[in-house]
């Protein structure tokens, strides 16, 4: 019987600790969004966002200059070089029922992720761990 109850403590143990290291609270640090031949740059403390990540569902919130611009959310994968948004939810029509495939990277506390839609960079952000 012990043998039995420490395996599915193994078990359960192993799945809680097995959270991906993207899972958890982000802050928006920069961005770079490329539309039609021009660069727009965002940064904190004039950009705020906050991302979520959890059991497979994700949200953000954006302000710009203090106010509201713009939230949204839905489901997300992550495989071994891409992060998948499935936006299920927000106030930007032209985004839900969007897949939104972006290549990612982290270095250290910092989320890297680039998103190129037709073969053509189109958004580039940093973000900073706030808690996992």
């Amino acid at each position: 019987m012990l043998k039995y109850i420490v395996g599915i403590t193994c078990v359960f143990v192993a799945h809680v600790t097995d959270a991906h290291p993207l899972e958890g609270s982000w802050q928006f640090v920069k961005g770079e969004y490329y539309s039609e031949g021009q660069v727009f740059y965002a940064e904190a403390p004039d950009v705020t966002s906050v991302k979520v990540l959890s059991g497979g569902h994700f949200n953000y919130i954006t302000q710009k200059n203090g106010e509201f611009h713009y939230a949204a959310g839905g489901r997300y994968e992550i495989t071994e070089d891409a992060f998948i948004e499935h936006v299920d939810y927000g106030n930007i029509p032209s985004l839900l029922g969007k897949e939104l495939v972006f290549d990612y990277e982290l270095k250290e506390q910092l989320w890297h992720h680039t998103l190129y839609q037709e073969g053509e960079l189109v958004e580039y952000e940093v973000w900073q761990r706030v808690a996992q």
